[in-house]
């Protein structure tokens, strides 16, 4: 007697940046049915999804999605299908009699039997699965980490900011004044040269969000012609006040004290960052203190290909692609913060 309850089981989606939600559908398949086809999405759905841009090409889900089975041990129980609708081979493969599902997706589920019996084939078995939720109670989506919110596992990075006021300890000084990205030389005396090269960089980043965290990071880039989609800044430069830079009485201004993440201009930044997603209106952050450490919370904060960009004193500029990596490496310099 089977110990699997189905035979051949139907799981299908984008599987972009495989996080918890995917692997407890592909989990409950692999638990149920001797055979499983993973049905992944072309790349020709690419545009109906948000933050198009970072979502990997079919090539890599597929490659990925391989990994993960080989890990479980379910590779020799799989067949991976590319989806060009949301029928799949569940029109062609009389042998399956079940989907996993979730609510959102049993539409499709009901469309399919539709089409099965109309075929003259049995009708899959609608398994359907709860959602796996983040940190912060909201459903894991591959959309919400290719847009920067939270990671795999449903890790809300706004959360590693908590309610109360963070310290740089004086141990990560030194390990912080190595570079996050890449560094595009330059000194205070040729400011516009370096900020040249850096907007040649971002042409590469076609769509890309781009962050400059610093006064003479982002008056560099305007002077050169290229205003980022958002500008944090201090109106002080090296600690001293810049020369013939009043602030104006309608900043509002976010206090942010040196050597400290605070947690007001975070959340305030956090909004900017979401609001710039949608609108391509420049925003301009004022902090009351030192802005230099809010490059943390813009890299955790911002979406995958963003561009964050600060000043390095004498070395030039810092040009930070956000990565999934590079979000972890935050995350844990971040957690040594007192």
């Amino acid at each position: 007697m089977s110990r699997f309850t189905y035979n051949h089981i139907t799981v299908g989606g984008t599987f972009d940046r495989l996080h918890a939600g995917h692997q407890s559908l592909l989990t409950k398949a692999f638990l149920l049915a001797k055979h499983v086809t993973v049905a992944v999405t072309a790349d020709s759905y690419k545009h109906t999804k948000q933050f198009s841009s970072s979502l990997l090409p079919y090539s890599e889900r597929v490659r990925q999605l391989h990994a993960l089975l080989s890990e479980r041990s379910w590779s020799d129980r799989a067949t991976i299908a590319m989806l060009t609708d949301f029928y799949g081979p569940s029109l062609t493969d009389d042998s399956m009699d079940a989907i996993v599902i979730t609510k959102e997706t049993r539409h499709h589920a009901v469309l399919i039997n539709k089409k099965r019996i109309e075929k003259h084939m049995k009708p899959l078995k609608l398994i359907i699965m709860p959602f796996v939720k983040s940190s912060d109670m909201k459903i894991i989506r591959s959309s919400r980490i290719r847009g920067g919110e939270i990671d795999r596992q449903g890790m809300l990075y706004r959360g590693l900011f908590g309610h109360i006021a963070k310290s740089l300890p004086t141990s990560l000084r030194t390990s912080l004044r190595k570079p996050l990205g890449i560094v595009i030389p330059g000194t205070q005396a040729d400011t516009k040269h370096t900020a040249l090269a850096a907007i040649n960089r971002i042409k590469a980043y076609k769509d890309s969000l781009v962050i400059a965290v610093g006064d003479i990071v982002t008056s560099s880039l305007k002077s050169a012609g290229y205003t980022p989609h958002i500008a944090v800044i201090d109106y002080r430069n090296h600690r001293e006040n810049l020369p013939g830079k009043a602030i104006a009485s309608e900043d509002k201004r976010y206090i942010n004290y040196a050597g400290t993440i605070m947690p007001r201009p975070v959340s305030f930044l956090y909004r900017t960052i979401r609001s710039a997603t949608v609108s391509s209106a420049p925003k301009t952050i004022v902090i009351n203190g030192e802005e230099d450490l809010l490059a943390f919370p813009a890299i955790l904060m911002a979406p995958l290909r963003s561009l964050v960009l600060y000043g390095q004193y004498n070395k030039g500029i810092v040009l930070v692609e956000v990565t999934e990596e590079i979000k972890k490496k935050v995350s844990k310099l971040l957690r040594e913060f007192q």
